[in-house]
C-alpha cells in the first residue's frame, strides 16, 4: 500500500463522505496502481455518533493476491486500517501473535500491523521495523489513530475543516478533495526560502500540517491526544532499539557491521523482485554488498550516468559491478531528454524543494524496467558524516562568542571573502547578516540569507524559528549527526525519496535507516566515528573487506546532475531563457 487517505467526523456531519475520500485516492493512483478501496464506518451512538472514511491504492509487493486488499478490518471488533509502507519484520511479529492465538486471513503486513495494534495500543508502534504511515478506526473508542514511522520516511499530511479531520500521504489529495483551501502558508514559504525545503510540521499549504516523524494521533470530534513514540532526542530509542554498550572501538566497528547488514537483509523481504541504486559512492556500493552477502548471488543494480566530464561516475560504478557480478543497467542522459522529463518531475512535486529532480530521473530509469522496490544508500551520510556540516557547523558554533564586538565582526566578514569555496561562502554570510544569535547548523544549510529572503519577498513573511538554548551549545559529531537526521533527512532527502520514487510507482528502501543501526551509531563515542580519519571511516572499517579497494578511497560525491553545464550552453539554457523572458 502507497497511498492512505481518509476523513473523520461527526456522523451527522455531511463532510466525511465517499466521494470526498475516493477524489483523494484518485489524485495518488500513481503511488498505488495495481489496487484501490474506499470504505465508510459509523459509530452510531446519536449526538456522539461518529463516521470514519478510510481509502487508499496499493503497490503490491508483500501479498500479490487479492486478500492484501485495503481497508483491512478486523472481523471480531470491526476495527479497520488503511496502511502506507512496509514492516520488514512483520514474519517475526506475526509468528509470535500466531503463537497466542491469531488467526490471519491474509500474509501482509497490513494485518499484523493491526492485530498488534489491538493487543498493544501505541506501544505497537515500538516493535515495528519499517517505514510507514498508517491510520486505525477504532469503533470501541469511536476515534483514529494516526502514526508515523520513527524518521519519516512516509508522509501523512493533516488538516481540519468543518469539526472533522481529514489526512492523506499527499498535499494535492487534500487539495483535490476540497478539504484544504489552496492558499500560500506564511511559514512554509519561510522554511523553504531558508532551507530549500519546507520543515514539518508546516506545508506550503496553509491549515495543512505534517504529522512530525515518530509520532501518533487520536481524534474525535470531542477531542484529540497527541504523543510522540520515538526521538533521537532522547534516550529511550537506543534502549527500545536493542542498542548495547561497546567497550572497545572493535566492538562498535563489528556491531555496526552486523547491523547494516541486518538491515539490508530485512529491506530484501519482497513478493517482487528488488534493485538497487547504484552511483558509484560509498554509500550505495555499501548497500550493493550487502545485497551480495544477504543473497549470495549477483545483485540487480542501475544507474543514471552523463556524457558531461566530471560528472559521470561510470568508473566507479564499473568497478562495483565487476567486483560484485551485478546485473547492471544504465540509463545515459542528456540535457535534452533531461528538458523532456522536467515537466513530468515538476507535476509530480507535491510541496516545492530545490533537489530531487535526480531521484525522479533515476526511479523512472527503474519503473521502466519494471521494478517494484529499489533500495538506496540514504542516510549513509547522516549516519557516517559525510557532508561538510560536520566540519563547518561545529566551527561555527565554536566562533560564536568571540565574534560580538562590532569591529572583529567586520574584520572576520571581510576576511570571510578571502576564504575560498563554500566555507568562506557561509562565514561571509553568517557575519553580513550579524545573525550571532542564530543556529549554526541552520546556517550552514541555508539557502537563502535572512537579508536575501528579504529581498525577494519583504517583511510579509515570518522570520525564522527562535533558536533554542541548547542550539547555541558547541555541537559535536553526533549532535550534527541528530540534526542532519531530522532536518535535512527528514525535511529534503526522504519527502523527495517518497515524492519521486512513488510518483514512477516506486518503492525506495533504506537499508542505513535501519532503527537499531541508527541507535547504535549514535551512542558510539564521537572518536571512534572519526578514527583513522578520511570519509567515514567507521563504515569502511566496518565494511573494508566487502568493498571495491578503488570505493574504500574516494573521495565523497554526491549524486548531481549537469546542471551547470548544461545551462550555458543548448537546448536547456534556451529553454529556462525563453521562460525567464516570455512574463508569463
Amino acid at each position: 500500500m502507497c497511498g492512505i487517505a481518509g476523513i473523520v467526523g461527526s456522523a451527522a456531519s455531511p463532510f466525511p463522505t465517499t466521494g470526498r475520500v475516493s477524489q483523494m485516492v484518485a489524485a495518488m493512483r500513481h503511488r498505488g496502481p495495481d489496487d484501490e478501496g474506499v470504505c465508510t464506518f459509523l459509530r452510531d451512538r446519536g449526538n456522539d455518533g461518529v463516521q470514519a472514511v478510510l481509502g487508499g491504492c496499493r503497490l503490491a509487493i508483500l501479498d500479490l493476491s487479492s486478500s492484501g486488499h485495503q481497508p483491512v478490518e478486523d472481523p471480531q471488533g470491526g476495527a479497520a486500517i488503511v496502511f502506507n509502507g512496509e514492516i520488514y519484520n512483520f514474519v517475526t511479529l506475526r509468528r509470535s501473535l500466531e503463537r497466542s492465538g491469531v488467526t490471519f486471513r491474509s500474509h501482509s503486513d497490513t494485518e499484523v500491523v493491526l492485530q498488534l495494534f489491538l493487543r498493544y495500543g501505541p506501544a505497537a508502534l515500538l516493535l515495528l521495523e519499517g517505514m510507514f504511515a498508517l491510520a486505525i478506526w477504532d469503533p470501541s473508542r469511536g476515534d483514529v489513530f494516526l502514526a508515523r514511522d520513527r524518521l519519516g520516511v512516509k508522509p501523512l499530511y493533516l488538516t481540519e475543516r468543518e469539526g472533522c479531520l481529514a489526512f492523506a500521504s499527499e498535499v494535492r489529495a487534500l487539495l483535490r478533495s476540497g478539504a484544504a483551501e489552496a492558499e500560500l502558508s506564511p511559514n512554509g514559504i519561510a522554511t523553504y526560502l531558508r532551507f530549500g525545503a519546507v520543515r514539518e510540521p508546516y506545508t506550503i499549504i496553509k491549515n495543512v500540517i505534517e504529522l512530525p516523524a515518530g509520532s501518533w494521533l487520536r481524534w474525535k470530534p470531542s477531542g484529540r491526544a497527541v504523543g510522540r513514540f520515538w526521538s533521537l532526542d532522547s534516550a529511550a530509542p537506543a534502549a527500545a532499539d536493542g542498542s548495547v554498550v561497546l567497550s572497545t572501538y572493535r566492538e562498535a566497528v563489528m556491531r555496526v557491521r552486523e547491523l547494516f547488514l541486518e538491515g539490508v537483509r530485512l529491506r530484501l523481504t519482497s513478493d517482487v523482485p528488488v534493485v538497487t541504486f547504484l552511483s558509484g559512492g560509498l554509500d550505495s556500493t555499501s548497500v550493493v554488498a550487502g545485497v551480495r552477502a544477504a543473497t549470495g548471488s549477483a545483485p540487480e543494480t542501475i544507474g543514471v550516468t552523463f556524457g558531461e566530464p566530471g560528472y559521470s561516475e561510470t568508473q566507479y560504478m564499473d568497478a562495483v559491478v565487476r567486483h560484485f557480478g551485478c546485473r547492471h543497467r544504465e540509463r545515459r542522459l542528456t540535457a535534452d531528454e533531461l528538458l523532456s522529463l522536467v515537466p513530468q518531475a515538476l507535476r509530480a512535486m507535491d510541496q516545492p524543494t530545490f533537489d530531487g529532480v535526480n531521484t525522479y530521473v533515476v526511479s523512472r530509469a527503474a519503473s521502466e524496467l519494471g521494478f517494484k522496490v529499489a533500495l538506496s544508500g540514504i542516510g549513509g551520510d547522516e549516519l557516517f558524516g559525510g557532508y561538510p556540516s560536520f566540519r563547518f557547523a561545529p566551527l561555527l558554533t565554536g566562533t560564536r562568542r568571540r565574534l560580538r564586538v562590532a569591529p572583529l565582526r567586520r574584520l572576520v566578514a571581510t576576511a570571510g571573502g578571502l576564504v575560498q569555496g563554500e566555507r568562506g561562502k557561509k562565514l561571509r554570510r553568517w557575519m553580513l547578516d550579524r545573525d550571532l544569535e542564530g543556529d549554526a547548523y541552520d546556517v550552514v544549510r541555508e539557502v537563502f540569507s535572512r537579508s536575501e529572503r528579504y529581498a525577494l519577498v519583504g517583511a510579509g513573511v515570518p522570520a525564522a524559528t527562535a533558536v533554542s538554548p541548547a542550539a547555541r551549545e558547541p555541537l559535536g559529531f553526533s549532535d550534527v549527526s541528530r540534526r542532519e537526521l531530522t532536518e535535512y533527512l527528514g525535511n529534503v532527502l526522504l519527502r523527495d525519496t517518497d515524492c519521486f520514487g512513488m510518483a514512477c510507482s516506486l518503492e525506495i528502501r533504506e537499508p542505513f535507516l535501519h532503527s537499531p543501526l541508527v541507535s547504535q551509531v549514535l551512542e558510539i563515542p564521537d572518536r571512534w566515528k572519526l578514527q583513522g580519519g578520511g570519509l567515514k571511516p567507521l563504515l569502511i572499517a566496518a565494511l573494508h573487506d566487502l568493498l571495491p579497494p578503488a570505493i574504500r578511497g574516494r573521495a565523497k560525491r554526491g549524486f548531481v546532475l549537469p546542471f551547470s553545464v548544461w545551462l550555458r550552453s543548448g537546448t536547456l539554457r534556451e529553454e529556462v531563457e525563453r521562460t525567464l523572458t516570455s512574463g508569463s
